[in-house]
């Protein structure tokens, strides 16, 4: 026996109306025939399927993070070139000499007039110089980061191989914190140690890296 797809309470033919609540059979049966529910996706059931994929997600999410690790590494750790500038030489080096011109590698020192180790530091320079000659490795001072007849008084207690940076520049490039900065550059400008403050010169060279057998 049909029924009613309004109330439904039996139906004894295939009336038009409902004789009990007087619904349009017919439409209602004909909405209810073409009126289609989408379907879902049903979630993986299978046994561990919801495991798998969540390892694939933190698999992947690793291995992002990894790859963001290593390139801020290589960026960290990728040797830096040291600045190429044209400084003035000091009026203690009127030839313009550079000490690092035909080496292999050449110790760097940055100084400044107002910095107290800076001038203790000049009696280091002063020994590596000694030490340097007939080597593969050269010293450069530069004195920056002063009033002009000041860097002149520092650069001429130094002697030769000075140049200066009033401007700044070079300290800019280097973005130095803090001086006395000592450098390690190779032939081909590469930064190969760098450290910062005063001490005796075996401590620095070997703080630089430097390689004993140059020196």
């Amino acid at each position: 026996m049909d029924t009613c797809p309004n109330c439904h309470r039996g139906l004894e033919a295939d009336p038009p109306t409902c004789p009990h609540c007087g619904a349009d059979v017919a439409a209602l049966r004909s909405m209810l025939q073409g009126g289609t529910r989408p379907e879902r996706s049903s979630p993986d059931r299978s046994p561990g399927g919801g495991l798998v994929q969540g390892k694939k997600a933190q698999a992947i999410v690793a291995a992002g993070i990894l790859s963001a690790i290593g390139v801020l590494l290589l960026i960290l750790l990728w040797p830096s070139k040291f600045p190429d500038m044209v400084l003035t030489p000091a009026a203690s080096n009127p030839t313009g000499e550079d000490p690092c011109l035909v080496k292999d590698q050449c110790v760097v020192l940055y100084l400044a007039p107002w910095c107290g180790y800076c001038r203790k530091a000049i009696s280091v320079a002063q020994g590596m110089i000694d030490k340097f000659e007939g080597t593969d490795t050269g010293l450069k001072v530069v004195v920056g980061s002063g009033q002009p007849d000041a860097l002149e008084a520092m650069a001429e207690g130094i002697g030769v191989g000075t140049f200066l940076d009033g401007d700044r520049r070079l300290w800019n490039a280097l973005g130095i914190s803090g001086v006395p900065a000592w450098y390690l550059v190779d032939s081909h400008g590469t930064i190969r140690g760098q450290v910062s403050g005063y001490a005796n010169m075996p401590m620095i060279l070997k703080a630089l890296g430097h390689e004993p057998e140059k020196i």
